[in-house]
């Protein structure tokens, strides 16, 4: 697998002699021509030069699932060009998985999993840019200074720093049992699974597990991760995508082959199913704050769904637009009161471009614009 490290920041230390005035040199001064440049001291990196230095290898992870509802995200980091390192219950019962960066969003496919312990491998379908980190040789101290990088709650790459409170801790989740994991002060969220935990020299210690009601949190020791990783770099075991029809396909057709096409369709379903059904809470939750703004209040979303039922849903086009952002193109028709309708339509058909920003975690309507002469009423 690649490697880089962090070199340390050399520093040239000269030592100087001033000339005395005294036509007499003391008798224990040494003459000038033997003073010599002492020899250049490296000094260590430190947390921040480390971060900043394997930051552009850590990636949002983004999987789809055979089970309705809107999937969470999580982290990994790269350990190859095409490699990326996570925890297991990131990519459980994969349908889909993207990988994004801030520059770009990849489809990718597990190539080796350990549910027992936790460990996860994904590659990418090319490979990505960024630093490819490495784990330590030696398992860190109580007291060791670390950082946890990821995407919590979906949001930008964020960095939080704390101490390693605790090793070889056993932890008893929901459906497993996991022992022998890191245990650190250090704050994270919902999103960070899978993300690294590094020492100040940018190793990888840990892979960022879960954290629990304590305000503790839990990682896979390199240890655990490293040799697992390295295995199936060399053999990967490909792990198939979960087989089931698409979820969304009562209500979305897919025509988009964007990485992030199957989860933008997951929002897609849950916002109109929402409106077709009157569950108009769950339509609300999907739009941002910037978007609610466009309808003033609740009561008056309501009010300009209350009659609508939409069809023939097309997501035709998704388009990265920044690192939380994406574009996607649809085309459908909605039926509605004539009141309530554009200059008094009772069907229209509408084409759209909705900017889609992932807020807490998940994917949300930010915005919509029309595109061509949208809306047009429907042809009889």
């Amino acid at each position: 697998m690649g490697r880089a490290r962090l070199a340390g920041v050399g520093l040239m230390v000269l030592s100087l002699t001033v000339a005395g005035c005294s036509v007499l040199d003391p008798p224990d001064q040494p003459a000038p021509s033997d003073t010599a440049p002492s020899a250049p001291v490296e000094q260590p990196p430190t947390l921040r030069d480390s971060v900043a230095f394997v930051s552009s290898g850590v990636v949002r992870i983004e999987v789809t699932t055979c089970e309705p509802g809107l999937p969470p995200s999580g982290s990994g980091f790269l350990v190859d060009e095409d490699l990326v390192a996570t925890v297991a219950h990131v990519v459980e019962g994969a349908r889909t998985i993207a990988l994004r960066t801030s520059d770009e969003v990849i489809r990718g496919e597990v190539v080796g999993v350990d549910p027992d312990r936790e460990v996860a491998l994904v590659r990418a379908v090319r490979p990505l840019g960024g630093s490819i980190l490495v784990f330590a040789t030696e398992s860190p101290e109580v007291t060791d200074e670390v950082a946890v990088l990821g995407y919590p709650l979906g949001q930008p790459l964020a960095t939080n720093v704390g101490a390693v409170s605790g090793l070889d801790r056993r932890v008893e989740f929901e459906s497993q049992s996991l022992s022998g994991l890191i245990q650190t002060d250090a704050s994270v969220n919902p999103g960070n699974s899978g993300g690294p935990m590094i020492n100040a020299a940018g190793e990888v210690v840990g892979l960022v597990e879960a954290k629990t009601g304590e305000g503790l949190a839990y990682a896979v020791p390199a240890g655990v991760a490293g040799d697992l990783v390295e295995g199936w770099a060399a053999a990967p075991v490909v792990e198939p995508p979960a087989d089931c029809p698409d979820p969304t396909a009562d209500l979305v057709t897919i025509e988009s082959k964007h990485a992030d096409a199957p989860a933008l369709a997951r929002t897609f379903h849950a916002f109109i199913e929402g409106i077709n059904l009157g569950y108009y809470e769950d339509s609300w939750a999907l739009l941002t704050g910037r978007r609610r703004a466009a309808y003033s209040d609740f009561e008056s979303f309501v009010e300009a769904q209350s009659t609508s039922t939409i069809t023939d849903f097309v997501l035709e086009k998704a388009s990265m637009k920044d690192e939380t952002s994406d574009t996607a193109d649809v085309r459908f028709t909605s039926r509605q009161a004539a009141e309530l309708g554009p200059d008094g339509q009772t069907c229209s058909q509408w084409h759209l471009r909705y900017t889609m920003r992932m807020d807490s975690g998940y994917w949300r309507i930010d915005g919509a614009e029309n595109l061509e002469a949208s809306p047009v009423e429907c042809a009889e």
